[in-house]
């Protein structure tokens, strides 16, 4: 505007000079719109021109936002002609002049030196900033049933503030008030201010959902148990059915999925989430136990079979154990074999156990044949070995192999042998027992071995070594020095050597070769090496002595010990010569170090070094502790620590044991457990012991209850806690926990319950305290209602029960009963229909809501399919699909049908099976049905077969597959299976074999062709030969067969034949014999090897024998001959020798001798027998006693033997005679001479006796045991001691006649350790006595008093205290004492009051304490540094200081705790000196503060634009003005002062519509500036204005017809922009309005759909009305009013009325009734109505009346 006018100024003037009149309008127009005014004037040549000035037309300038307009300098506006010099401009207000809104003149004064001119212009400033909105944070609000929300007026939250307004400014909302919402909306709010600008904001209505979904839960089911009794829980959400009004259901599942339980009912929960709310459900699960008992059986049983090998079964099942993790029992048990089953062999027999759910576990044993029938054994002949082992030894092998045993009930018949196979025998026989055993029987047979020796000795050398010279140099060798183990099987007879002399020049290595010979003659040799030495220095060299320091540990007797060997580190001497070592001093060593002098000997010269042995303690002492103690704590909950040290033992192998004692005695503790550790310490190391002391509270806390009253929440529960109950209950030491036997609620708790209050303290010590909660129901339902949609069934009906449109109505104490005011529909309700549900609860409370029941036709066509239809291929392998549809049968119950068929007809298919479906579809649903195509395959595949001949392998078989023989058969649709019958040959099919091929194509068709297969043998037998020996028969004969030199040959096929080329042997053969084996088989191959059969003759002599009797002589002895046991023993072929196997006997061998009788004959074969030798005793006994005198022993009994007594007895057998006593013990009672009876029986049965005397004596002082004791002195210095108290335990083993002691009375003098001698007599005379040591000790703890102090710490934060001053009078009753603290010095960390020990120790170290109470207090105040500083402004044009840049310094005695700014946060407004306060406290509450100054500048920092889009309404004028900074997303860099600009800033309604780009630019503190873009998005958001008519008062006969007044130009609507309102007037013109009021709405829309309404009032005034209407309906009433159940409307007057509605304040429809006629009553149950106010609409001929209902 400003450079509109400019032009027109300048263009009104003619300028002598073109370049004038161009500078003067270029500095017109700077800044304005024409920069091309100077192409438009005309320029003219002047000759003069007086001074002249032209100022511009008055223009308008904007305010600021905040109302304010600073005047700019315009005097570049002023056109000045005719100067004579440069003018000086001035302006009148001065610029930068502060104004309001208004009219400002503005005078403009021009002097060029000579001549002053002025102007005026006036410049109008007006408000062109649109009024600033807040809008309120976002709004939270609950949907109701429907999931809907009515938006209210939020205007009252909007806030708008604009400087020029004075009034209040309008706010408008959109969308409006009473809008139904169902998701969260933006709201738009408008404020105008009175100059027609418009500002907008916008906030977001978030909606929340408080109803509770619904859910069903699944019925209850059976599930198993684990083997451990156990079942895992699964996921059964699925099972639920869960809806909501809003949301998708999340379920959830308790307890949670993976949980184990055991057998039985365990509840589920499963709980229906939609976000907010939640609906739970339950239902049972029965885990059933499946697993079986579990059976353990017990060991294998032995059992004696029978003769026959047999045994009859027992009942085992009591043996068996039964353990079941689900059920103890008792069990079904059974046993398989039944009891009395008669069995034989090993048999298995079964236990089984039934549990109660009918699960069977069993286990199995065996029981085993116990033989009792000894086995059958034959062995083989005598054996011929050879020495395998040292000593001339032979190692005897494993012969059982060679024997042959059988058993009549047991095949598995095991031979042992004796000697055992391992054992070692000498040259000559040995006889071998083998033994033949069942398991429980044994058999043996013998034979014999003759060991002989041909084996080569083993000559062994020893390892090198040296050999010394002697004093003259030589050396000897031996062949004892250089044999180094050699052996043979028998005895070496002689060693020799290659070398034996050596002398001086033989020093040095030498091979010597040793041979040996053994007693046979053979002989061996071997080589070592052997170096020749000079020991004795023929050419000697000295030895060299090493040292090494050692460090040992002390022994038990403090003393290290160590050899000549420790000290030595590597001694040596050069010629290898032997040494000796020793030490000097020797040891055991003391502690600490000892030099000691090491020497080295070899014999001839010595050296020495000198090292040191340093000996430590590193045995820690030994310590004895206490067992663990427990106490109680006094009645301050508090114990004191005694002294323990005099309770413990210590002892240390070196030193004296420091012991200590932590906790110290007199520290006070509390309850609980505190460890006493005990120290004891040598010096050098210490050992630690502990118990625990253990302190208890005994004392009870006390309780203290309160009746209390709660109500039942929303969902049926109340809960209190303990605290609720408790009035007060404490302890006496402290802490309690508070606990109720019943805290939680319900229904069934309405009325007065008794609680008990349990109050517990730390130790576990309770008292109770009864209390009465009284639990009241004050809450109605909650109901909830929820849409549905019904789909009418195949006749059009449906119906529907309360249940369905209940949406999990809720009551705290359940729901009793449902019920809603339609139930039934037809297709004439399609659509939406309104139906009320009530629920009332138990207590009689009701609610009621109304919800939409949407009704459909949903019923989907019919469609009848046709049966699998099975088809075949052709010979492409394909199929073409027909069209099916003309096969189906398809109706509907109403509309016209579409059938169609997946896949189309003509597809084309391939084997298999193929879906096809047919849709019929009514236009609204599909009905489908499918059925297979099963395309099959029809053609048989083409077999093709080839003949093979196969040969049969090494073991006899042969294998094939089908593409062995298998010659390219093939099929049309491509792949095929191929099989064969026959697969496998063996040598039985040697020959042509017909082997059939099956051919098999995909659809399972099948051919076959038929192939010989030639099976053939081509391989050998596989011989192999065995050498064997024979033995001849008694008649020197012996024969072979095949089988005895068959070593298991072998034919893949078979052997038919085998023969030998020798069969029989006679004594001719005896040695080693040749003999061939020849093999044939089936298929004719030969194979031929030989074998060696060495013939042997084995047959040993007869031997005969017989037994004797033999009788001792007088000295004992008796001899035999073999001949006396000889009874005709023979051999066959030889002479033969006899031998027994002993000739001697004597009185060991009296009785039955069994003596083996052995017969051996030339051949070395011996047989042998037994006889039995009975020795027999036919002498008789004499005996002699002695007298004795025997002294009782410390038991008081002697015990005497037989031999004691005997005075030289004499019997033949004296080992195998008896001699027995009448008495053999004595004891006190027997005290003086006794006779014994001493009697010998001799092993023939012949006795005598004498008689001793015995003579028995006590001579044994009694035995006296004494024990140390401590006494503690009393509270008068005195302690008494008892014999018994010294006496430990003396005795004596015939009796104590008297006790005494020496001392028996102590006082304060004897406080250590006194010696008490106690002397003991027995009832004989003896007597002895024993010392005890008494220890006196005084344990009087002395009196601590103390007393508290307070204590102010220093300016170093300290404070200290000195025993003294805690001492308040301490004593003892015996002897000085001392005192002591546990804390002398304070500081900061002990503000407060601090516990402080004194303690009072007397001579005895008898400790006591009391605690005082420090009180340490700070009253220093903190001292501070204040420094004034100076910061700028951060890019976002704020600072924020922290504390630590605000506070230069502080410093307290203890610490400062808090410090404070009363500013630290800055922005453009704080530009500039700003005065902060700081403040800093200590944690005494101790304050200081100071002041400084923050000066604020501006930063300089790059601009960055950042824009942001925004909505712009347009004022009532159809424009809208932006500031700049509105543009502004979070622009960076930007200066305090004007950093923001715009290139367009005002808008119209043309700007409706599109948004308009616009550029945004920010500037910083040096003018630097950034550009963006921006969208502005212009809204028309004012509705139109509307004005009605004024009201009217109407007289008509009959009723008035309503005009348009909109139309008749009585109303008028205007728009800020649309030119074309949408009216609209109700009631309609035309409506005839009757007599009576009536109100009539005007309303108008413009283009953006916002709406403005007015109403004005017209009265009727029907003159030819009869009666006045208004006064009958005032007549009808409505009562009761408050209602229960049931409402009557009276109606005297007999008005038609036609209908009753009922709204909630809300304004919906919550009950209607239809009434036609004249009624006198009509009466309405509103029982289903929840207790609210609603509003009663009663619609009659006359008009409407409106009534309010208070539901109770």
């Amino acid at each position: 505007m400003l450079g509109i006018f400019t032009n027109i100024n300048c263009m009104k003037k003619q300028y002598t000079f073109i370049f004038q009149v161009l500078l003067i309008c270029l500095i017109a127009a700077k800044g304005s719109f024409a920069t091309n005014v100077a192409t438009t004037i005309a320029p003219k040549l002047v000759t003069t021109v007086a001074l002249d000035i032209e100022c511009p037309d008055s223009f308008t300038e904007s305010a600021t936002p905040s109302c304010e307009f600073i005047l700019p300098d315009y005097t570049s506006l002023a056109l000045i002609t005719g100067a004579g010099a440069e003018p000086v401009v001035t302006q009148s207000p001065l610029p930068s002049s502060l104004y309001g809104l208004g009219i400002i003149t503005v005078t403009l004064t021009a002097n060029d030196g000579s001549s002053v001119v002025s102007c005026s212009f006036d410049v109008q400033v007006i408000d062109t900033t649109s009024p600033a909105l807040t809008c309120p944070v976002d709004q939270f609000a609950v949907t109701d049933e429907n999931c809907e929300f009515i938006i209210p007026d939020y205007t009252p939250l909007g806030s708008a503030v604009d400087f020029c307004s004075t009034e209040t400014i309008p706010v408008t909302q959109v969308p409006p008030p009473g809008t139904v919402v169902s998701q969260n909306t933006m709201i738009f709010l408008q404020a105008t201010d009175s100059n027609g600008n418009t500002g907008a904001c916008t906030f977001n209505v978030i909606l929340s959902d408080v109803i509770a979904p619904s859910i069903d839960c699944p019925q209850d089911r059976e599930e198993m148990a684990t083997l451990e009794c156990l079942f895992t829980i699964p996921d059964y959400t699925s099972l639920a059915n869960a809806n909501d009004n809003c949301a998708t259901v999340l379920v959830t599942q308790s307890p949670a999925v993976g949980t184990q339980v055991g057998v039985g009912i365990t509840q589920i929960t499963l709980t229906a989430t939609d976000g907010p709310n939640t609906t739970s459900c339950v239902f049972n699960i029965n885990v059933l136990d499946t697993s079986p008992p579990i059976v353990s059986c017990p060991e294998d049983q032995l059992e004696d079979y029978d003769v026959n090998c047999q045994f009859i079964l027992p009942d085992y099942t009591s043996l068996a154990t039964i353990t079941d993790t689900c059920y103890p029992g008792p069990f079904t048990v059974t046993q398989v074999p039944a009891p009395g089953t008669l069995i034989s062999g090993n048999v298995s027999v079964a236990i089984s156990a039934t549990d109660n759910a009918g699960n069977t576990g069993s286990c199995s044993f065996m029981v085993l044949q116990n033989d009792v029938i000894p086995p059958t054994i034959t062995c083989p002949s005598n054996q011929i070995e050879e020495v395998n082992a040292a000593n001339c030894m032979f190692i005897i092998p494993d012969y059982t192999s060679l024997a042959t045993a059988q058993d009549g009930c047991n095949n598995q018949v095991v031979i042992s042998q004796s000697p055992l196979a391992g054992t070692q025998v000498g040259l000559g026989t040995t006889t071998i027992t083998l033994t033949a055993s069942d398991g429980f029987n044994t058999t043996d047979c013998t034979f014999e071995i003759e060991v002989q020796n041909t084996t080569t000795p083993n000559a062994v050398c020893s390892a090198p070594f040296n050999l010394p010279l002697d004093a003259e140099g030589n050396a000897t060798l031996t062949p004892s020095q250089v044999d180094g183990g050699s052996n043979a099987y028998c005895d070496i007879a002689s060693m020799s050597i290659d070398l034996t002399d050596f002398n001086c020049d033989d020093l040095g290595p030498h091979q010597v070769t040793l041979t040996i010979i053994d007693t046979n003659g053979n002989t061996s040799s071997c080589t070592t090496t052997v170096t020749i030495t000079d020991p004795l220095f023929a050419c000697n060299e000295l030895p060299t002595a090493l040292c090494q320091d050692i460090v040992v540990a002390a022994n038990e007797n403090c003393m290290g010990e160590a050899t000549a060997q420790d000290f030595d580190n590597g001694s040596f001497d050069p010629d290898n010569t032997p040494f000796t070592l020793t030490v000097s001093p020797q040891g055991p060593y003391p502690l600490g170090t000892t030099s000691v002098v090491l020497t080295i000997d070899d014999g001839e010269y010595t050296d020495s070094c000198t090292s040191t042995i340093t000996v430590v303690d590193t045995t820690a002492p030994t310590l004895t502790c206490l067992e663990n103690q427990i106490v109680v704590v006094d009645s301050t909950c508090s114990y004191v620590v005694p002294n323990y040290l005099t309770q413990v033992t210590a002892q240390d192998n070196c030193a004296v044991v420091s012991v200590t004692q932590n906790p110290l005695p007199g520290t006070v503790v509390s309850t609980g457990v505190t460890q006493i550790t005990i120290t004891a310490n040598d010096g050098v190391n210490q050992s630690l012991c502990s118990f625990t002391l253990s302190i208890e509270d005994q004392t009870a806390p006390v309780a203290i209850a309160q009746n209390m009253t709660i109500a039942l929440d929303i969902d049926g529960y109340a809960e209190v806690a303990a605290n609720d109950i408790d009035a007060g209950s404490f302890d006496n030491c402290g802490q309690i926990t508070k606990s109720v036997n019943y805290s939680i609620f319900t229904c069934d708790e309405i009325g007065e319950n008794e609680i008990i209050l349990t109050i517990t303290d730390q130790g576990g010590l309770q008292s109770t305290a009864t209390a009465i909660v009284t639990v009241v129901d004050t809450m109605a339902p909650q109901v909830a209602c929820q849409d549905i949609t019904l789909i009418l069934d195949e006749n059009g009906q449906v119906s529907i029960t309360p249940q369905d449109i209940d949406a999990a109505s809720t009551d705290n104490c359940g729901i009793v009963s449902y019920s809603i005011d339609t139930t039934t529909f037809d297709c004439s309700n399609s659509g939406q229909n309104f139906v009320t549900l009530t629920v009332t609860d138990g207590s009689g409370n009701a609610s009621s809501c109304t919800t939409t029941v949407t009704v459909i036709d949903q019923t989907a066509p019919t469609l009848t399919c046709l049966e699998d239809q099975t088809v075949a291929v052709d010979n492409n392998c394909s199929f073409v699909v027909p069209n099916y549809i003309p096969s189906l049968v398809a109706s509907d119950n109403c509309n016209t049908l579409s059938v169609t068929q997946n896949p189309l007809p003509g597809t084309i298919l391939e084997t298999g099976t193929s879906t096809v479906t047919i849709t019929a579809s009514d236009g609204s649903f599909d009905t489908l049905c499918n059925f297979n195509i099963i395309v099959t395959d029809q053609i048989a595949p083409t077999a093709i077969c080839q003949n093979i001949i196969l040969p049969l392998d090494q073991n006899g078989f042969a294998s094939i597959s089908s593409t062995d023989i298998d010659f390219g058969s093939s099929d049309n649709c491509g792949s095929i299976i191929s099989s064969i019958d026959i697969t496998t040959f063996s040598c039985n099919d040697i020959g042509d074999n017909l082997v059939a091929l099956t051919i098999t194509d995909q659809g399972g068709l099948v051919s076959s062709c038929n192939a010989i297969v030639t099976v053939v043998d081509t391989l050998a037998p596989q011989i192999l030969t065995q050498d064997s020996t024979v033995f001849l028969d008694p008649n020197g004969q012996v024969s072979i067969t095949t089988q005895d030199i068959d070593a298991s040959s072998t034919d893949n096929c078979g052997i038919v034949s085998s023969t030998i080329d020798t069969t029989s042997f006679d004594c001719s053969n005896i040695g080693e014999n040749t003999v061939t084996l020849t093999l044939t088989d089936a298929s004719g191959n030969i194979a031929t090897a030989t074998a060696t059969i060495t013939v042997v003759d084995a047959i040993a002599p007869t031997a005969v024998c017989q037994n004797i009797t033999l009788a001792l002589d007088a000295s004992g002895n008796a001899f035999i001959t073999a001949q006396d046991i000889d009874a005709g023993s023979f051999d066959n072929c030889s002479d033969s020798q006899i031998a027994i196997s002993q000739t001697s006997f004597d009185c060991s061998t009296i009785g039955e001798n069994q003596i083996l009788f052995t017969i051996t004959d030339s051949s070395g074969l011996s047989a042998s027998c037994q006889a039995t030798v009975t020795v027999v005793n036919n002498n008789v006994p004499v005996a002699a006693c002695q007298d004795i005198t025997l002294q009782l022993d410390g038991s008081g009994s002697v015990t005497i033997s037989a031999a004691d007594l005997d005075g030289g007895s004499t019997l033949t057998c004296y080992q195998q005679a008896t001699i027995e006593l009448d008495q053999y013990t004595f004891d006190c009672n027997d005290i003086g001479v006794n006779e014994v009876a001493f009697t010998i029986t001799e092993t023939n049965g012949l006795t005598t006796s004498c008689i001793a005397l015995v003579t028995v004596e006590d001579t044994l002082a009694p035995t006296v045991v004494c024990q140390d004791i401590t006494l503690t002195l009393d509270q008068d210095g005195m302690a008494f001691v008892e014999i018994a108290d010294i006496n430990a335990g003396s005795f004596d083993a015939c009796g104590i006649a008297t006790m005494s002691i020496d001392t028996d009375t102590f006082d304060c003098t004897m406080i250590g350790t006194n010696p008490v001698t106690l002397s003991v007599t027995d009832v004989n005379g003896n007597s002895s006595a024993c010392q005890a040591t008494v220890t006196v000790v005084d344990a009087i703890y002395p009196t601590a008093v103390c007393q508290s102090l307070t204590l102010a710490l220093d300016a170093n934060g300290l404070a200290t205290i000195t025993p003294d001053d805690l001492d308040l009078g301490s004593s003892d009753n015996c002897s000085e004492i001392t005192t002591a603290i546990s804390t002398s010095t304070f500081d900061c960390s002990n503000i407060g009051q601090n516990n402080v020990l004194f303690t009072v120790t007397d001579l005895q170290g008898n400790m006591s304490s009391c605690t005082a109470i420090i009180t340490i207090v700070d009253t220093s105040a903190p001292v501070m540094d204040c420094q004034d500083i100076t910061v700028s402004l951060e890019e976002d044009l704020q600072v924020t200081l922290t504390l630590n840049e605000l506070f230069a310094g502080w410093s307290d005695n203890c610490a400062i705790e808090t410090r404070t700014a009363d500013v630290t946060s800055f922005d453009c407004s704080n530009i500039g000196e700003n005065i902060v306060t700081l403040t800093a406290t200590d944690a005494s509450g101790n304050e200081s503060s100071c002041s400084v100054t923050v000066t604020i500048q501006e930063g300089v920092f790059a601009p960055v634009a950042v824009c942001q889009n925004v909505t712009v309404p347009l004022q009532q004028d159809g424009t809208a003005t932006i500031p700049a900074s509105s543009l502004d997303g979070g622009s960076s860099g930007v200066r305090c002062q004007d950093g923001y600009s715009v290139d367009i800033s005002e808008f119209s309604c043309a700007d409706v519509g599109t948004p308009i780009l616009v550029e945004f630019t920010v500037y910083n503190s040096i003018g630097e500036s950034d550009t963006c873009y921006a969208y502005v998005n212009v809204i028309d958001g004012l509705a139109p204005e509307i004005t009605c008519p004024e009201d009217q008062t109407i007289s008509s006969e009959g009723g008035y017809t309503l005009p348009d007044f909109f139309a008749t130009g009585q109303a008028l609507a205007i728009d800020n922009c649309s030119t074309t309102l949408v009216t609209d007037q109700s009631p309609s013109p035309g409506t005839i309005l009757e007599d009576g009021t009536h109100t009539i709405t005007l309303s108008a829309t413009d283009n953006g759909g916002f709406e403005s309404s007015c109403e004005f009032v017209i009265v009727v005034n029907d003159i030819l009305a009869g009666q006045d209407t208004e006064i009958l309906l005032q007549d009808i009433t409505l009562y009761p009013n408050p209602a229960n159940d049931v409402v009557t409307i009276t109606n005297p007057d007999f008005i038609g009325l036609t209908s009753v509605t009922i709204y909630d304040v809300a304004g919906r429809l919550v009950k209607q009734n239809k009434v036609s006629g004249v009624n006198n009553a009509v009466v309405m149950n509103i029982s289903e109505l929840r207790s609210a106010v609603y509003m009663v609409v009663i619609a009659t001929e006359y008009g409407q009346l409106v009534k309010q209902l208070l539901k109770k």
